[in-house]
């Protein structure tokens, strides 16, 4: 996909999750694409979550899945 589609890609995932109310899971296998959906789809209001899995291999050839959860957090650096 070139960048047109995939931030109109960003923008469909978007409007699945929170203008529809699902869950969604996608799996990719380019870095740069894994790394631009994380930014994409971070937590941006309150009762947002995301959660991301990335698996690798360790020098032995095991797979290995790391897994990290994102949770909305006010700004503190913008004060009402």
């Amino acid at each position: 996909m070139d960048d047109v589609h995939i931030a109109q890609f960003a923008a469909l995932l978007r409007t699945l999750s929170k203008g529809m109310n699902r869950q969604v899971i996608i799996a990719v296998h380019e870095r740069a694409l894994f790394d631009y959906l994380t930014l994409e789809m971070s937590p941006a209001f309150a009762g947002d979550s995301l959660i991301i899995v990335e698996i690798s291999r360790n020098y032995e050839g095991n797979a290995i899945a790391r897994s990290h959860a994102f949770s909305f957090e006010d700004d503190i650096v913008i004060d009402d």
